[in-house]
């Protein structure tokens, strides 16, 4: 059984092994067999189910902004999935979190499970959405101390409402911190004319006293999270690892893509 966390605290994570090679996930079969797994306490197959309903719920928005787009069609799976058990979306990701899974923490604590951001607020009367509140700033922080870079940018965009999401001003806005996140970003990246670019931009919008203090605690965080390694996040989305890479580089992530056409 999953370890549950108390009192909002972040279940184990284990910290990013940078010398373990990509985890050979199942091929993830029918919903069916995914279902009964999930409530039989797989935390893969939750993982995957709401994975997978982050993709169908995003390509149903689409298709509803443009009906008549023969490539806005969803899938029958993405039918299936969505009609029967769209409600189990949060549930199902919540478990998988809660076993410790690194994307499914970082999954969650985003609140992927209320769905498209803007499409829809009533997710803020949902019974889990206290739990989530209440839990996501702490699990955010875990996979961040980690090690997993993904996280970092994930805490890059929190506090911006445009791209945010649910967690959009539930973290206290501090001018040092968030900027130190920016900072400790340009630092996991390889350098590249795109970094730079993002080095220029992301360092304008700070006050230069802010920028300094930013920079030493991203330097930091850097050395005592990271060990100081660096990534290819070019390389890394050109090798088909789209969403998460760092993690499904190095054994970390627990779904797999459902191919079809992107929304």
């Amino acid at each position: 059984m999953p370890t549950q966390a108390r009192d909002g605290q972040p279940p184990p994570i284990a910290p990013l092994d940078p010398a373990k090679q990509a985890r050979s996930l199942p091929s993830p079969g029918s919903v069916d067999d995914l279902v009964a797994s999930a409530d039989a306490g797989n935390a893969i197959a939750a993982c995957q189910l709401a994975a997978e309903l982050t993709d169908c719920r995003t390509r149903q928005f689409m298709r509803n902004l443009d009906p008549d787009n023969p490539e806005r069609v969803l899938p029958a799976r993405c039918e299936e999935l969505v009609a029967r058990h769209g409600d189990r979306h949060l549930e199902w990701l919540r478990q998988a979190a809660h076993a410790g899974e690194p994307e499914a923490m970082l999954r969650y604590a985003a609140g992927e499970a209320f769905g498209v951001h803007g499409a829809s607020f009533d997710y803020l009367r949902s019974p889990g959405f206290e739990n989530w509140r209440r839990e996501a700033p702490g699990m955010l922080q875990a996979v961040i101390e980690a090690g997993y870079p993904e996280a970092v940018i994930y805490r890059m965009i929190a506090n911006q409402p445009d791209f945010g999401g649910p967690l959009a001003n539930l973290l206290p806005a501090d001018p040092v911190q968030d900027q130190a996140y920016n900072e400790l970003f340009l630092l996991l990246n390889v350098d590249s004319p795109l970094v730079e670019l993002m080095r220029t931009n992301l360092r304008s919008q700070a006050a230069e006293a802010v920028g300094a203090q930013a920079r030493q605690q991203a330097a930091r965080w850097h050395q005592d999270h990271f060990g100081g390694r660096t990534y290819d996040f070019e390389a890394l989305n050109a090798e088909g690892r789209r969403g998460f890479p760092v993690m499904q580089a190095h054994g970390a992530s627990c779904s797999v893509a459902i191919e079809g056409p992107t929304p």
